[in-house]
């Protein structure tokens, strides 16, 4: 499994990647869908699906790059927030009675 540390330090190298790139697309230069993108999605995407299912990849996804507050709303009705990448790690590995909902667990 993940830990905790890994997960975050993941997460962090995303967002720092995707602001460099941010950067150097407004200089005119294109890397999105370049072949230096491909590969660093390949890789991410490799990780996430070693440690995570499809559910725990799409939630990490959308706390990643939806604009929207991260929250979530548990069948209670009650108000789960999101507001950093140690709070998505331990919602995607403590969730419910239903352990492991979104891990890839053998």
């Amino acid at each position: 499994m993940i830990t905790k540390g890994e997960f975050v330090k993941i997460i962090e190298n995303d967002r720092t990647y995707h602001d460099i790139i941010d950067r150097i697309e407004k200089c005119g230069i294109s890397f999105y869908e370049s072949d230096l993108d491909n590969c660093y999605n390949y890789l991410f995407d490799f990780i996430l699906q070693k440690y995570f299912n499809e559910d725990g990849i799409d939630l990490i996804y959308w706390w990643l790059y939806e604009d929207v507050d991260k929250t979530i709303t548990s069948e209670d009705g009650s108000k789960i927030e999101l507001n950093s990448a140690r709070d998505l790690y331990d919602y995607l590995v403590n969730t419910t009675e239903e352990k492991h909902v979104y891990l890839n667990v053998e």
